[in-house]
């Protein structure tokens, strides 16, 4: 039986780019069929998991932006991208064609690591950006946690402004926003130290109580807590498994 694996929302978007031949199948619907995905391909925030067949010996890069990266580099209001997976070559043209070509000739991590940081830097700074727009949203919502009425007053914008410029640069709402940051700590922790009680991470990370953050955690990953614990997880946000429903 085929392997499948769950990439749970990890917040940010990517850009994925397959450095062999070897083709990529998409299972995002939960059945038999299988969407072959593009050599190189960008992928918006996500709100619910992913579910994709496992790589065997494949080669890939996979590039994540920090809040305003992807619109740094397409232009594209960010939004357009949420929850979809968009061929790169459809959106960047020929140039990422050209790169995937470039970087599939060298064996050395940091030769293609060093190529793909120059052909990004290329391409964003060669766009005039809203310098710290990302950067200070992130910090009044996620790290004050801010209301929106407060935001709009600190910014001088005003609330419907403020989200619609939001979601140009980071891709959903700050609402939203502010849930999967929140969901991010939470996964986190419990990846790193399993045996914390619930009702400590709920406290820790401002749910409400112990029922919000399972909800809240089973709403973005479609698992509970405790589900997730007991998945085979070679990384913090994916869940291998033999059967593609096994973990849903």
């Amino acid at each position: 039986m085929a392997d499948f694996e769950q990439l749970i929302p990890d917040g940010h978007p990517q850009l994925v780019i397959t450095l062999d031949e070897q083709p990529r199948g998409l299972n995002a619907s939960g059945h038999q069929g299988n969407e072959v995905l593009p050599a190189a391909w960008l992928s918006g925030i996500q709100s619910q998991p992913i579910t994709y067949l496992g790589e065997q010996n494949a080669t890939t890069l996979c590039i994540q932006f920090a809040p305003g990266g992807l619109y740094a580099l397409t232009r594209i209001p960010t939004v357009e991208f949420h929850n979809r997976l968009e061929d790169a070559s459809l959106v960047l043209g020929k140039v990422i064609e050209q790169l995937r070509t470039q970087l599939m000739e060298w064996t050395c991590p940091s030769l293609i690591f060093q190529r793909a940081c120059q052909f990004l830097q290329q391409k964003i700074f060669a766009q005039t950006t809203d310098n710290y727009f990302e950067a200070f949203a992130h910090q009044l919502l996620c790290v004050r946690r801010d209301t929106l009425a407060e935001v709009s007053r600190k910014t001088g914008y005003s609330q419907r402004h403020f989200i619609q410029l939001f979601k140009q640069h980071l891709g959903i709402s700050p609402k939203k926003y502010q849930r999967l940051h929140r969901f991010q700590q939470a996964l986190l922790h419990l990846h790193q130290l399993p045996n914390t009680p619930f009702v400590d991470i709920a406290h820790r990370y401002h749910f409400y109580d112990q029922a919000h953050f399972i909800n809240e955690f089973k709403h973005f990953a479609q698992l509970t807590p405790g589900q997730y614990l007991i998945a085979q997880r070679p990384y913090p946000h994916v869940i291998a498994s033999n059967n593609h429903d096994k973990a849903s």
